[in-house]
């Protein structure tokens, strides 16, 4: 019998894509032993409309950026396309649907993400179709999930790079690059992008 083909789906706005979430891709490829993991950038996510986030197709173009020449990592674009609110069973389901073999599918999440996730549009439904792939930050302690979920945690994840500090940094192009690889920095750079400390 031919084993499931193993799939981590890594969704987020990527506002902007960093070194530390190719970090957690490279992490989730390894340590599990995937055959590829899928950067699913969000269109319109549900959790995110108290802010203004960059162009999806920019978020896009960088995220391919991020991964450009990295195996085994492919970038998604099927939440841009998709109209309307952004949700991560109707992402798993679609690629359930199309796909011509059996697949194992991780669902890989920041520990803040994985702490609110029994919040998540159809979560039971969501908890039945993917093993959840937890990247913790250092020293956070294990989450008490729901037993439905399936959970594995990675490990020796230590970049302090998040994207958060990155749209607020203003012009701290030290930060920048230390957290950006270079095509990436100077393209967020030529685009103006985060260039004022707004908040968020």
């Amino acid at each position: 019998m031919t084993s499931p083909r193993r799939i981590g789906v890594f969704g987020g706005t990527f506002d902007p894509p960093h070194l530390g979430h190719l970090a957690v891709a490279r992490a989730s490829r390894d340590q599990l032993g995937l055959d590829e993991v899928r950067l699913v950038v969000a269109g319109d996510p549900w959790q995110k409309r108290d802010r203004e986030l960059a162009p999806a197709w920019l978020r896009y173009e960088l995220t391919e950026m991020l991964v450009a020449g990295e195996a085994k990592c492919t970038v998604d674009d099927r939440e841009i396309r998709r109209q309307g609110a952004t949700f991560s069973i109707d992402t798993i389901e679609e690629m359930l649907g199309e796909a011509s073999e059996e697949l194992s599918i991780y669902l890989i999440v920041g520990v803040d993400a994985a702490a609110g996730i029994s919040l998540w549009h159809r979560a039971n439904d969501l908890a039945a179709l993917v093993t959840l792939t937890i990247a913790p930050r250092p020293q956070c302690a294990p989450l008490t999930l729901d037993p439905s979920w399936r959970v594995e945690y990675l490990q020796g994840l230590d970049n302090p790079c998040a994207s958060t500090d990155l749209r607020a940094s203003g012009l701290n192009e030290a930060f920048r690059r230390q957290c950006l690889p270079n095509d990436v920095f100077l393209r967020i750079t030529q685009e103006g992008l985060y260039a004022v400390d707004n908040g968020n």
